[in-house]
């Protein structure tokens, strides 16, 4: 359930967010190779959470931060690259 919810909400949240903040903001309706890094990224977490069912020795308190850090990670990086179009003027010259 974990994994599950790693993996779709994080899917989703790049996915949805990416193309909500290109369109609002004027840009193409593409995403470019940081995105698709960064939904990689989310998929990683996701598969990393699933670790200690998988393989039995693993501790998942160990496995479950470190998904939480890729996570983490995945979206700063998604912040980072998107953030500034939050504050700058539409790039198509349209009002909003």
């Amino acid at each position: 359930l974990h994994a599950l919810g790693i993996g779709f909400f994080g899917s989703m949240l790049i996915g949805m967010a990416s193309r909500v903040s290109l369109g609002h903001s004027g840009q193409a309706l593409e995403a470019d190779a940081l995105t698709w890094w960064l939904f990689w990224l989310v998929q990683l977490a996701a598969l990393v959470r699933l670790l200690p069912d998988l393989l039995p020795g693993i501790a998942p308190y160990r496995i479950a931060s470190v998904a939480a850090a890729i996570w983490l990670v995945a979206f700063g990086g998604w912040a980072w690259r998107y953030a500034p179009y939050y504050w700058r003027p539409r790039a198509d010259g349209k009002p909003g």
